[in-house]
């Protein structure tokens, strides 16, 4: 991401339930750029999507919501 930054093309990561990629600092350091899924949904039909969007699956199943994950 910082070598995007760097680049000067934008981008987002949009999690499902859980987004991994704050285990990386660069990624924390710039909060906004992490947003859930339906943001994901609403910038596609709106247009305005980044140069770079990086989808992270749903890793859980929890009430109505199922992984979107193969595990075997």
């Amino acid at each position: 991401m910082e070598d995007l930054d760097k680049a000067g093309k934008d981008w987002k990561v949009y999690f499902g339930d859980f987004p991994v990629s704050l285990q990386f600092n660069y990624v924390r350091e710039h909060p906004f750029n992490v947003q859930e899924y339906h943001h994901f949904l609403d910038d596609a039909a709106a247009g305005t999507l980044p140069a770079f969007s990086f989808i992270e699956p749903r890793w859980f199943s929890l009430l109505n919501y199922t992984a979107n994950i193969r595990t075997s």
